[in-house]
């Protein structure tokens, strides 16, 4: 449990992105080498995103699920930003979209190809933002 950025870091590095030792202007670097040593951007939603953000990945954020679909593509992760801590908290993989219904997996709260379209994710969360890199 806990871990849906080690998970989202995970499929990064899966498909090609190279792991930094070296801060980029968010002031985070990103990698892991074992449990003991990693950077936070690596298993924190909020670094994950501002660091990913500082390389010149793509953001748009929304308020409500039927905004978003219309964005959402295959490949995207989706930041959720906390109501009560004011940072994004956490993190979820888009692994397909058809036909207006958004599938995503992640950790934490376990799903595998899951219909995001009827999460209810507004009890803790305010917003969304979608991060599309590369």
């Amino acid at each position: 449990g806990k871990d849906c950025t080690n998970f989202a870091s995970q499929i990064m590095q899966a498909g090609g992105m190279i792991q930094s030792y070296t801060s980029n202007s968010s002031g985070y670097k990103w990698y892991y080498s074992n449990a003991f040593a990693h950077s936070k951007s690596w298993t924190w939603a909020h670094g994950f995103m501002q660091y990913w953000t500082a390389e010149g990945a793509r953001t748009a954020s929304f308020t409500s699920t039927s905004s978003a679909i219309p964005h959402i593509r295959k490949g995207n992760f989706i930041g959720y930003w906390d109501k009560t801590l004011f940072e994004f908290s956490h993190m979820a993989y888009v692994n397909n979209v058809s036909n207006g219904k958004v599938y995503i997996c992640q950790h934490t709260i376990n799903r595998k190809n899951a219909l995001w379209n009827n999460i209810d994710w507004k009890s803790d969360y305010r917003s969304i933002t979608i991060l599309s890199v590369g």
